[in-house]
């Protein structure tokens, strides 16, 4: 389209006469306006792509701010029971990293969650703490179910200990 309109404009630069000019004026005219159209059309199509797009966008906004939202409660809720159970809750995840250590696990170990959490299990206990092997148990994803051991620090004194443990995907 383009240039069929520098076709008209030269063809109106080159008229000798004025009736020539007048004919390639409103051919150029013509020319123009379908052009014209053309884009009107074709923008009016990119804003109502653009309107859907942007409800689209919208609506997945809100979804994904109410999922945040869900998953703010559920979050709250859990940390709640996590800080008021009476059992001891230890996390450590398969690179042996600890990731949850609740106030019961602290009082039952002697030691503070701020000092363990995001740490190795290694930094802080024996391997063998648990009566099994950490290092084992997580490379074969196999722990035994259901132990009674005896615990001793120097800090608190001997301690006897019910675990359960699992593996948690």
């Amino acid at each position: 389209q383009m240039s069929d309109l520098k076709e008209a404009a030269k063809a109106v630069a080159n008229s000798k006469t004025m009736e020539e000019k007048l004919k390639a004026l409103s051919e150029a005219y013509l020319l123009f306006s379908e052009e014209t159209d053309r884009l009107k059309d074709a923008y009016e199509k990119l804003q109502g792509a653009f309107k859907l797009a942007s409800a689209e966008l919208e609506e997945s906004n809100l979804h994904l701010h109410e999922k945040v939202v869900e998953y703010g409660l559920i979050t709250e809720y859990l940390d709640t029971i996590l800080l008021n159970i009476s059992q001891g809750i230890l996390f450590v995840d398969l690179k042996g990293v600890i990731t949850t250590f609740n106030p019961a696990a602290e009082k039952i170990l002697g030691i503070r969650s701020p000092l363990v959490l995001f740490d190795p299990f290694w930094e802080h206990f024996d391997d063998g703490l648990f009566g099994f092997s950490m290092r084992e148990t997580l490379l074969q994803r196999k722990a035994p179910k259901h132990l009674m051991i005896s615990l001793d620090f120097p800090e608190i004194g001997k301690r006897n200990v019910e675990l359960e443990t699992t593996f948690v995907d």
